[in-house]
């Protein structure tokens, strides 16, 4: 047959039938957590949440479930008190823990410099920046460049390739470059760039 001649059909069968069962099997699992958790909430807010039949599976909705009679839910009851007072007072205590934490950590230590010795540290340290971001410009100019010669470098290799494989085919054979030659054009090549940079 066909198949038997063509066993990477076989196996793309095998894997595509695999992959299909771990779905199938992944759907189960969160079909039936969501049930549960639907069943869960349903249970806890009768009143508000429409009731799944685990028997039922076109997704009718009961309008409730009936709960035994000595059967109590563990719903808290909301405060008596002002709320919003309580939340408010949380909150303020919260913010001025907040603040004093935030005062304790942003004292900056003393130095121990006079305020001429200070500035002039200041002075110092602002120009070793100035050095070190035009530094950091050239890095980065030169870091650019490389990349657009390294991607130039890569059409070329890309379109060279093309024409070699265009001419091997004219030919109907293939032509290998020897070991020394190659190691010599590779070696030329990297002095070359080398030089460059």
């Amino acid at each position: 047959m066909y198949y038997k001649k063509r066993p990477e059909l076989i196996s793309f069968v095998e894997e595509t039938y695999k992959a299909y069962r771990a779905l199938a099997e992944r759907y189960d699992h969160i079909s039936t957590e969501l049930q549960n958790a639907n069943n869960t909430i349903a249970s806890v807010f009768p009143d508000r949440v429409p009731f799944m039949d685990e028997e039922d599976d076109d997704g009718s909705l009961r309008t409730h479930r009936k709960l035994p009679e000595g059967f109590k839910t563990n719903i808290p009851k909301p405060p008596l008190k002002d709320l919003k007072s309580v939340v408010t007072t949380a909150t303020k205590k919260f913010n001025n823990k907040k603040i004093t934490n935030a005062a304790a950590t942003s004292k900056v230590p003393k130095s121990g410099l006079s305020r001429k010795e200070a500035l002039e540290e200041v002075d110092k340290l602002q120009k070793e920046i100035l050095s070190l971001q035009t530094v950091k410009e050239y890095v980065k100019s030169s870091y650019d460049n490389s990349i657009a010669k390294y991607w130039e470098t890569d059409e070329k290799i890309k379109e060279l390739q093309e024409k070699v494989s265009v001419l091997q085919d004219e030919l109907g054979e293939g032509i290998v470059i020897e070991d020394d030659e190659a190691r010599r054009l590779m070696a030329e090549a990297a002095l070359k760039s080398c030089q460059e940079t």
